[in-house]
């Protein structure tokens, strides 16, 4: 098999090996990746080697699935020929689907979104890349739109109901079914009410690797590496974007090194930061700022201009690309990294931002569980 039917077939069975082998070490689970992964690299003819563009997939979401598990495989074991292919692959899809870096990406289901997310994440770990800005788009502006909100009931409670005359013996549909659904995924950015399956794993797993990825933290440092609200064993963060450019990280544990990533977007000349309130001098790497030994109990404050900017983008000519015609423009206004306007209507929810053209961010106080679990891939 090729194309879209090895990617199906045999696409996620890699990362299953590979994650597998990562938490008990068993060898027969990394044999089984290895033949999976080298099996799609060889002869699934999925990708141009070259310039990275689909061959005879024609399914985004089976294709970035195996792409994520090929990566996964690749990463455990160092497999820097398969690495590359996958990177490739995936820088490739960045440029065809978010080109003018919006973080919309309309005509593509949660479950894409969901592998495009994981995979900017892995490689941005690994140290393949950097792609936090990306995988920070897509979260503020495509993934969370997908999830139906309690917003979205009443119009879901407005569709046709005939369905139930269709429902058989033992099969209950309780009173409250659509309550039930809020937080699940829908089907796309302008296709909210409907939902299916493989988005709702997908995404509901992925949503836990972005919220695992916030903060990291081993024996030598802390990195704060996505500006959004977590509570770790570690460090609380409360983030103030896309408000204001604030971010303010409580430690609780001492660390030798703080690392805090700045957004592209900003002035990066224009950062401050300060320590218990006292202004503190920091160091530029790579993207991050170092702030140095912190100890619990510190807070630390780290600012920075806000922006906003309009681009213009156009929705390119590629495969399953529905509901848009290729060429068709629109402008979206991004305060940071998060759409507050979007002209014409495309459908895409943007209502759901309106609340983030205040430049104050609302405060309140939340108890919240802080989990020393983890999902690994």
């Amino acid at each position: 098999m090729t194309g879209t039917p090895a990617t199906y077939i045999s696409g996620f069975i890699p990362m299953a090996g590979a994650a597998w082998h990562r938490l008990t070490g068993d060898p027969s689970a990394l044999e089984l990746g290895r033949g999976l992964a080298l099996y799609l690299y060889r002869h699934g003819e999925m990708l141009n080697p070259n310039t990275g563009f689909p061959t005879v997939v024609d399914h985004p979401g089976h294709l970035t699935k195996s792409i994520l598990s090929n990566l996964t495989y690749a990463l455990v074991v160092g497999d820097q020929e398969m690495i590359k292919w996958g990177k490739t692959g995936f820088e490739h899809l960045v440029k065809l689907w978010d080109p003018d870096h919006t973080g919309i990406i309309f005509g593509k289901v949660p479950c894409v979104l969901s592998h495009m997310i994981a995979t900017g994440i892995l490689l941005s770990q690994a140290g393949e890349g950097d792609y936090w800005e990306e995988v920070d788009r897509w979260v503020r502006n495509s993934l969370i739109n997908c999830q139906l909100q309690a917003a979205d009931m009443e119009k879901t409670k407005a569709l046709p109901t005939d369905y139930k005359t269709d429902l058989g013996p033992n099969v209950i549909q309780p009173d409250d079914a659509t309550e039930r659904c809020i937080g699940t995924w829908c089907h796309g950015l302008t296709e909210r009410l409907r939902s299916i399956g493989c988005c709702n794993g997908n995404a509901s797993i992925t949503l836990h690797y972005i919220w695992d990825n916030i903060v990291t933290a081993d024996d030598e440092e802390l990195r704060v590496n996505l500006l959004m609200n977590r509570a770790s064993p570690w460090a609380d963060v409360d983030s103030y974007l896309p408000y204001e450019g604030k971010v303010a990280v409580e430690l609780k544990t001492d660390q030798k090194d703080l690392f805090i990533r700045i957004p592209k977007w900003t002035h990066w000349n224009k950062v401050s930061c300060s320590v218990n309130g006292q202004s503190h001098e920091y160091q530029w790497r790579k993207g991050y700022i170092a702030v140095g030994a912190v100890k619990a109990g510190d807070e630390i404050v780290v600012e920075f201009p806000m922006k906003r900017r309009v681009l213009s983008s156009a929705f390119p000519a590629v495969f399953h690309q529905a509901v848009f015609s290729p060429g068709e423009a629109y402008q979206v206004t991004l305060k940071g990294n998060t759409a507050v306007d979007l002209t014409p209507d495309l459908g895409y929810p943007v209502g759901n931002h309106a609340q983030y053209r205040a430049d104050t961010a609302p405060l309140k106080q939340v108890r919240r569980f802080v989990s020393r679990e983890r999902f690994i891939w």
